[in-house]
């Protein structure tokens, strides 16, 4: 197992593993995004998907933008849900 030093001065794990009651396998500190094909209004997220970090469950949102000097890039936001789903 890897370690690598957290920007908070503390060592952890890089591929931590908990497994729940049921046969789901949650990988911390990961998660993942993907595109959305069928957005209902304008102000949809681009994109979605979910990630756990120290063991909390966070829905994640996802918007392509395009900067002032027209770079792309993705804006991010996460919602704290409860950790047991």
């Amino acid at each position: 197992m890897r370690t690598r030093q957290s920007a908070r001065g503390r060592t952890c794990s890089t591929n931590s593993v908990v497994t729940f009651m049921s046969t789901e396998t949650i990988r911390h500190n990961y998660g993942y995004l993907h595109r959305v094909l069928s957005k209902r209004h304008e102000k949809d997220p681009d994109m979605e998907g979910e990630c756990w970090i120290e063991s909390q469950r966070y829905e994640v949102a996802g918007w392509v933008r395009l900067s002032k000097k027209s770079r792309k890039y993705l804006s991010l936001k996460f919602t704290k849900t409860d950790s047991r789903q």
